[in-house]
């Protein structure tokens, strides 16, 4: 299953589904706080258009290449070659991007609430398990780089010290590049945490604007920016 922001506000429908399909998840990055990045189902992100993100493409693209593809998002271009099954709000958006055999019109929460009952639980359960075996690997090499004994120490520390200290309901914003890099990977969604960013290639210092709209529009929730020298120079000026 393919998850974007589409699925934000269906986490329990999309994890109800996946367990019925016996479904790895990857979300985009608009779509990271759909659900928890640690759940058993997750294998993290994925974003075609970012260089920066695009080291463990073949790890991801193995996952949606395995069966049918469930996507809650505007599919990315450099999918192919999948039968595909896209929910979206916007009929004019269904399969724009990559031929989609049966797409359904409609909210994410509503259509999977609907298509839930219709579907038979998968026992087989051994593309699931191979691909929880990749995604413990992975987690592995983070786990390195955030460790304070890595020497030199790498910044991938500090993400991890914020994803520590945050509180279970926080908002985090990031910019384009490294720092996003960093965030995406970095800062665990779990209980009912926020993630925002651009979603576009290479904007420039949306990072502190979106923290500090986060703060008006929730004032009792920690907002966090994460930015780079660019991006908060580019914001203040």
């Amino acid at each position: 299953m393919l998850v974007g922001a589409g699925a934000l506000h269906a986490r329990d429908d999309v994890l109800r589904v996946a367990d019925l399909l016996a479904s790895p998840i990857i979300k985009t990055l608009p779509g990271k706080a759909a659900v928890p990045d640690r759940h058993p189902f997750v294998l993290g992100g994925i974003d075609c258009l970012v260089p920066l993100l695009r080291r463990r493409d073949g790890e991801l693209r193995h996952a949606l290449h395995g069966g049918y593809q469930l996507s809650l998002y505007q599919a990315s271009p450099g999918i192919r070659q999948m039968q595909g099954v896209q929910i979206e709000a916007d009929p004019t958006r269904a399969g724009n991007r990559i031929a989609t055999d049966v797409p359904l019109v409609g909210d994410a929460k509503e259509t999977l609430a609907a298509l839930a009952p219709m579907l038979e639980s998968k026992s087989d359960h051994g593309f699931l398990n191979e691909a929880q075996a990749n995604m413990k690997d992975w987690r592995e090499k983070m786990d390195a780089l955030e460790s304070i004994e890595h020497d030199p120490i790498q910044p991938q520390h500090l993400m991890k010290v914020i994803d520590r200290l945050a509180d279970g309901d926080a908002i985090l914003s990031s910019d384009s590049g490294t720092n996003r890099d960093w965030a995406a990977r970095h800062f665990d969604i779990r209980d009912d945490r926020a993630f925002y960013l651009s979603g576009n290639l290479a904007s420039m210092a949306p990072g502190l604007p979106y923290a500090i709209a986060s703060q008006v529009a929730f004032p009792n929730r920690q907002c966090i920016a994460f930015v780079g020298d660019g991006g908060l120079a580019d914001a203040d000026g």
